[in-house]
């Protein structure tokens, strides 16, 4: 034999009419469950009803009911449908009702109140009560009624099984007051207090879900919010994807990672994926240092990210389209000045750089040349600067002035003063062995 559960264990009353022959019935309501919570779905029960004296031993009213649980567990039952309500006095004594289900007695609980139509079927009203042709009225006020089996508490004409209208619904529980909402007895979600006053929404036992505000704004700290969520106050997010902005394609994202705080982003149509490598900007929570235009080359991949100030297409980690003012030195590690020349034959760094007087092309020097400078890979400030043409084979970046290695084969030092093959003088031969030349 199953053990079941009485989970609705408020019975529900309702005359069934009120009219000149009373039916002597009112309406009992359940949803059965085994003991491990899962409803008893459509099956057939057997349900006795006993109506028992205060001394919860002598019974007055006997009667059982077959019946089949819907999909959500629910039976309904007709008490005094099967056995004859009348002959209890209900006037005396306190009356106590007592549920079986397939055998296993469920509980015990006291009739508080009894239907006005089984207290009395001659008289039509009461201290209490006054009947109409389908509708019970409060004589205590007019607009507590219950009407086609419908409760409506401020109008007389409930429109839904319970209608309240101009009014307050209170819930007064000393430790957890709640709503449950069902839908086919599944899945249901509950909203309410606890002890702590504040105020949930979650969804039942073992499960999740969304809470969803389909329209309109929300406010916290605000009753008047003008988007759809206004804060006032401070938020915290304890994640280290504490935020997430989404548009079109891409996605942002805004990270704490240990000591750093990253500004993110995602690949084309994988908005709410993972970040790539691109690193625009990372900022030390330790010494507040900034870093911008980051790349993490990852798997050989050729991800480039740069600062454009007056561009939106940087071509070098900071791109800059308009003047520059500086307030103090500028500091880099190259050494020198030098400008792209176009060559005529390919040139390596510390060659001694010269122009072909015919060609007008800058070759490694020879006799009769215009001396130009020293070629180097390590300069400073670079003049007549183009795009990707550090990568192009048929320019060479020359040193013009500024400390620079050399190719001590390709030229003749005397007392420090470095010369060309042909005496053409170079410059002056440093202690840190490079050609200082202007």
């Amino acid at each position: 034999m199953k053990k079941v559960t009485l989970i609705l264990v408020a019975i529900l009353f309702a005359v069934t009419g009120i009219l000149a022959q009373v039916p002597n019935q009112f309406k009992y309501q359940a949803v059965l469950r085994n003991a491990d919570g899962t409803i008893i779905a459509e099956e057939s029960v057997i349900i006795d009803i006993s109506i028992l004296e205060s001394d919860l031993v002598t019974s007055v009213f006997d009667e059982t009911h077959t019946v089949t649980t819907t999909a959500q567990g629910l039976i309904n039952l007709n008490i005094g449908s099967v056995e004859d309500l009348s002959v209890i006095d209900w006037t005396a004594d306190d009356y106590f009702i007592e549920i079986t289900v397939n055998g296993t007695i469920m509980g015990t609980s006291q009739l508080l109140s009894v239907p006005y139509a089984l207290l009395s079927e001659t008289a039509r009203t009461s201290a209490d009560w006054t009947a109409d042709v389908d509708t019970l009225y409060s004589a205590v006020d007019s607009t507590l009624v219950i009407k086609n089996g419908k409760i409506g508490i401020g109008t007389t004409d409930p429109e839904g099984e319970l209608e309240l209208k101009n009014g307050q619904i209170r819930i007064n529980n000393s430790s957890y007051s709640r709503i449950e909402y069902y839908i086919n007895g599944l899945d249901n979600w509950t909203t309410g207090t606890r002890t702590d006053d504040d105020y949930y929404i979650w969804r039942g036992v073992g499960s999740s879900g969304n809470v969803l505000i389909p329209t309109g704004n929300t406010g916290i700290g605000t009753v008047t919010p003008n988007t759809k969520l206004e804060v006032t106050g401070e938020i915290t997010a304890n994640s280290q994807n504490s935020f997430r902005q989404v548009h079109g394609d891409y996605g942002v994202i805004h990270r704490i990672d240990n000591n750093a705080y990253y500004l993110l982003s995602t690949n084309a149509e994988d908005q709410y994926g993972m970040w790539n490598d691109f690193r625009p900007l990372v900022y030390n929570i330790i010494n507040g240092n900034i870093s911008l235009g980051q790349a993490v080359y990852a798997n050989n991949s050729n991800h480039f990210v740069g600062i454009g100030l007056g561009n939106n297409n940087p071509a070098y980690p900071l791109d800059v389209v308009g003047n520059v003012n500086t307030t103090g030195s500028y500091l880099t590690n190259g050494s020198d000045f030098a400008e792209y020349f176009i060559n005529e034959e390919e040139l390596i760094s510390g060659d001694i750089a010269g122009i072909n007087l015919e060609t007008g092309k800058v070759r490694k020097y020879q006799i009769g040349d215009e001396l130009v400078g020293i070629v180097s890979n390590d300069a400073g400030y670079v003049g007549n600067n183009a795009l990707d043409r550090e990568n192009d084979f048929d320019y060479t970046l020359v040193g013009l002035s500024g400390q620079l290695e050399f190719d001590e084969s390709q030229v003749i030092i005397e007392n420090r003063v470095v010369k060309t093959i042909d005496g053409v003088k170079i410059g002056v031969l440093l202690a840190n062995g490079k050609i200082f030349i202007r």
